[in-house]
């Protein structure tokens, strides 16, 4: 009996033409999967970059509220698909093409995560659909199907243990490398830990689901390592398929699911285009992958042979095009950093005494432009207004004949602002912009006047609109500290005109100006309201007694401290300031980088990503507030101790319970989920004992233990 002769796909026999065949068979893989996949990768340009009132916006519609960098950042999907598919028509080494591949990916990689640093310090950030991409698992499951096909060819056969190992350590690191303040792995036993809290098997079920769906790029790496000791026996395992597929396949079941329950809409544009997105990195990876290994898997003779798609070709060597292809991402990313750089913070604005005429400029006529454009906007939304118009061009000649006599600067920058806010679609970049010009020209000219950029969103027969306008202040005090080497600097300001009247903010900050505002207006009533509070006999911290025995002794205790803070020389209004001031310095000292933390996770894990930003972003600058020299720490925790009490679901009040939870090391969330009020009063008693210079050390050390970091010292510069 005559055995069969042996075949390609028995790769122990592998030779030169097998070699040729088996490479041949990857490059061209990889070729086609280039331009298929490029051009899939093009797709992100029509995702919605976000979604109004169910109505999607897209990135040249919102081009002009980014900064370069951010535009940059949005466009990157777009110029990596358009580098992949010029590398498949000019590139003629297979190997080149594999680093043109990777270089315009990670060119994209690198180009996003730069700009998206960039607007988040601006009036508009990156869609999370672009940044949040997990790239360590991606990578994972890139380097899983690419192992799994080297498995099978023997000449590649050790090198595919190394991209088989690679790839499980990739996952590895992904599940242990604190994303948002914590490892996805500690996340996700926390959130198989409330599975027995469940309300029903449905939920459960759905629990499971989705950590079955997180541990899949864990599990497909650690199943791809039995190919190191038991090669496949043919050229494209099941294994590959599922690495690279298989994820999508599982996303496209919730979309289909969103579908049936009749949830279509922008939302399911944006998740089909993230799908194909997706898709297209893991094949153009893998596929890059395999080749570069297998490149360097071969003799150098062997792959000169080979090299052409299958055939023999001259051209540039790999090692001269690999250095080619780093230079010109090195150059491109160094760029992008270069544009990305955050706002400077602090400013030197040394204010002269107000006039009549910077009232009245301010105060009045600025107001006044700004109601006549509001009333024409929303005239003209409805149908057409030439004498809205009219009203306008006649306030803003009247706005900018003003300012000219305050200054030539000035004037040009107020022109500018009434010239440029005719476009009815104005974009929030550039009203910010023309603001922030005016802004500048009263600092240099020292003019004790500021001016807030904001934006109205109210719904009208078209939807959601946006509407900017301004409101004006002026400054009374500019305070100048220095904290962890950055100049941070606030303006104590008071409204001119009624339009801002009670809006509640004791002071606010925004992250793409350069300071902080501590409001005057609001400041006073609220001091009244306090000193109200705790003239009352007994007194008291909140408006009402509480029917709850159990806090009754730390609600009485609270009220004292209020009153002995009224009692001190001055009365509350300096540590109010001081502390309010302290508050939003942090705000800007934090910035939109600020690292979650782990304590944040863990209450609001049922909450958006949105809302745990905010109440992040707000315990860093409450817990802060309390090291403010200047201020009594306890009127401090008053305040925390009121947010805590009076609110039940909001920000403010999720705050106040993690700050005495960090402050006394107790847990005041009961085993049913619920706040327990009683270790609440216990908790504010214990802290409340404290004297002020160990209530601020120990504000520093919850602090530090809270976001990982040292709270940096607040050292006075000169006014």
């Amino acid at each position: 009996m005559t055995a069969a002769p042996e075949t390609a796909e028995t790769p122990e026999n592998e030779g030169s033409s097998e070699i040729a065949l088996f490479f041949g068979m990857s490059s061209q893989r990889l070729k086609s999967r280039a331009r298929f996949y490029g051009a899939a990768l093009a797709l992100v340009l029509f995702m919605p970059y976000e979604i109004v009132d169910d109505k999607p916006q897209f990135i040249w519609q919102l081009a002009p509220e980014l900064p370069l960098a951010g535009v940059i950042a949005a466009f990157a999907p777009v110029l990596a698909a358009a580098l992949i598919l010029i590398c498949t028509y000019t590139l003629r080494r297979a190997s080149s093409l594999a680093l043109g591949v990777l270089a315009s990916l990670g060119l994209a990689a690198l180009l996003i995560r730069i700009g998206a640093d960039a607007s988040a310090w601006e009036v508009l950030p990156l869609p999370e659909s672009l940044t949040d991409h997990p790239l360590p698992a991606l990578v994972a499951l890139a380097l899983t199907a690419a192992g799994s096909n080297l498995a099978f060819r023997l000449h590649a056969r050790r090198a595919s243990r190394f991209v088989l190992g690679a790839a499980v350590a990739c996952a590895l690191l992904f599940y242990a490398w604190p994303s948002r303040g914590e490892a996805p792995f500690v996340t996700l036993i926390r959130a198989l830990a409330l599975l027995p809290e469940m309300p029903g098997f449905r939920f459960q079920l759905g629990l499971l689901i989705l950590a079955m769906l997180a541990l899949f790029p864990l599990v497909v790496p650690l199943v791809g390592l039995m190919y190191i000791s038991r090669p496949p026996n043919r050229e494209q395992p099941g294994l590959t398929a599922v690495a690279l597929y298989g994820l999508p396949a599982i996303l496209l079941m919730f979309v289909y699911r969103s579908l049936l329950g009749a949830q279509g809409g922008a939302g399911i544009l944006s998740a089909l285009i993230s799908i194909a997105a997706l898709t297209a990195l893991l094949a153009l990876i893998a596929s890059a992958v395999e080749i570069l290994v297998e490149s360097l898997a071969l003799p150098r003779e062997e792959l000169e042979r080979v090299d052409g798609f299958g055939h023999p070709v001259k051209g540039l060597p790999l090692r001269s095009a690999a250095l080619i292809a780093l230079a010109a991402v090195a150059v491109l990313a160094g760029a992008q950093w270069a544009l990305a750089r955050p706002p400077k913070k602090g400013v030197e604005w040394a204010i002269t005494p107000p006039t009549k005429e910077g009232d009245e400029l301010f105060g009045k006529l600025l107001p006044a432009w700004d109601n006549a454009r509001l009333s024409w906007d929303r005239r003209v939304r409805k149908g057409s207004s030439a004498q809205g118009m009219v009203d306008v061009k006649a306030n803003a000649r009247e706005l900018v004949s003003a300012a000219r006599a305050s200054g030539p600067g000035l004037g040009g920058a107020f022109e500018a602002l009434t010239r440029e806010s005719g476009d009815l679609d104005l974009a929030g970049r550039r009203f910010f912009r023309l603001v922030e010009d005016i802004n500048e020209q009263s600092r240099v000219a020292g003019l004790p006047y500021y001016i807030d950029p904001t934006v109205s969103i109210y719904q009208t027969d078209e939807g959601l609109l946006r509407h900017f306008y301004v409101h004006p202040y002026r400054i009374e005090k500019v305070r100048r500290v220095r904290a962890g080497g950055v100049d941070l600097a606030t303006l104590e300001v008071r409204n001119l005109g009624s339009g801002r009247d009670g809006h509640l903010r004791l002071g606010f900050s925004r992250d793409i100006q350069p300071f902080a505002l501590v409001v005057m207006d609001e400041l006073e009533p609220y001091e009244k309201e306090l000193s109200t509070l705790a003239a009352a006999v007994p007194p008291r911290c909140v408006d009402a007694e509480s029917e709850d025995a159990t806090i009754a002794e730390p609600l009485a205790r609270c009220g004292e401290l209020l009153a002995s803070a009224v009692r001190a020389p001055g009365g509350l209004m300096p540590g109010l300031v001081a502390g309010t001031e302290r508050h939003e310095l942090q705000h800007q000292l934090d910035g939109p980088h600020l690292v979650m933390s782990p304590a944040v996770l863990r209450r609001m894990a049922a909450y958006s990503d949105d809302v745990q930003r905010r109440v992040n972003r707000e315990l860093s600058a409450y817990v802060a507030e309390l090291t403010a020299e200047g201020m009594s720490g306890r009127l401090g925790l008053v305040h925390i101790f009121r947010h805590a009490l009076l609110g039940r679901r909001g920000v403010e009040h999720h705050v106040g319970i993690l700050a005495f939870e960090a402050l006394s090391d107790r847990k005041i969330r009961g085993a049913d989920g619920k706040d327990d009020r009683a270790a609440l009063g216990r908790a504010f008693a214990e802290v409340a004992a404290m004297g002020d210079d160990s209530l601020r050390a120990r504000a520093a050390s919850a602090w530090r233990d809270l976001f990982g970091a040292t709270l940096p010292a607040f050292e006075p510069m000169p006014d």
